[in-house]
């Protein structure tokens, strides 16, 4: 390719997930979810995202993404599903 014939082309991987509702975490939380942790989110997500939600997107204090999650079990936590490692993905 050219230079500069590829811009546009490579997309964050978060970029086709932007419908998905977002859940901002803690760093201590980021570690968790790094660790394929269960978290609790409830009272994060608003309205009918609360309750129509199956997965959603975090990011770390910095506005890195750090991954997915989903509803798993009977108790309702949500699992990682779809981590990326720490320092491959630049921050929003």
């Amino acid at each position: 390719l050219e230079s500069g014939a590829s811009d546009g082309l490579v997309q964050p991987p978060d970029a086709v997930i932007g419908p998905l509702p977002v859940v901002r975490m803690s760093t201590d939380e980021v570690v968790r979810v790094r660790n394929g942790l269960p978290m609790d989110l409830e009272g994060r997500l608003d309205g009918s995202e609360a309750t129509t939600a199956d997965q959603v997107r975090c990011y770390g204090p910095d506005g890195t993404f750090v991954g997915l999650l989903r509803p798993e079990g009977p108790d309702g936590r949500w699992h990682p599903f779809r981590v990326f490692p720490p320092d491959t993905i630049a921050p929003r």
